[in-house]
């Protein structure tokens, strides 16, 4: 190509400004055409190629946006199941204790009405036990000085007897000891 002669120049300064735009348009025209020119095809197949890979990751975009939220979705519904039966087993665990409670609750107070029954009833057994020992405890007194009281009358009696019939002093030694011995045995 051949290039143009520039104009005359003249000293009118808007036209000398025309001339100057105009000479620079000419310029970036040419320069265009020549990158056109060397640069054209690669610059097609450059711009497809980025026009391809982006339509491969907006593709492949779109393909993880999808996976992605099928992934939360299906994280979120796990979630919520493990949740509820979380929920569920607490408040199995929460009534199991609570019916624990109540029965402890229940057999305890059981229990203490039954120790306040044990107690009463021990203290009337007591109450009975000593009355009864009490009253065996008479008894065995009366009985003793019932018995005391016929001794000393035999006594008196063999007494009266042994010195009325003489009887020999060694045979009254042993029966007065005998009857000391038979007094002992009936104090234990």
């Amino acid at each position: 190509m051949a290039k143009a002669n520039p104009p005359a120049k003249s000293n009118d300064p808007v036209t000398n400004q025309d001339n100057e735009a105009d000479t620079q348009a000419d310029a970036q025209t040419e320069l265009q055409q020549l990158r056109q020119i060397v640069f054209g095809a690669a610059e097609d197949k450059l711009k497809r190629q980025i026009s391809q890979l982006k339509s491969d990751l907006e593709s492949a975009l779109k393909s993880k946006e999808s996976k992605i939220s099928e992934q939360i979705t299906q994280l979120s519904k796990h979630m919520d199941e493990q949740f509820s039966n979380l929920t569920a087993k607490v408040n199995e665990v929460d009534n199991r204790h609570l019916d624990n409670n109540t029965e402890q609750h229940k057999a305890l107070k059981n229990l203490s009405s039954e120790l306040e029954m044990q107690s009463a009833n021990s203290q009337d057994e007591l109450k009975e036990l000593e009355s009864y020992v009490e009253r065996e405890n008479q008894a065995l007194s009366s009985s003793f000085n019932e018995q005391l009281e016929q001794l000393k009358a035999y006594l008196e009696d063999v007494s009266k007897e042994l010195s009325t019939s003489k009887t020999d002093r060694k045979t009254l030694a042993k029966l007065l000891a005998a009857m000391a011995t038979n007094l002992e045995d009936d104090q234990l």
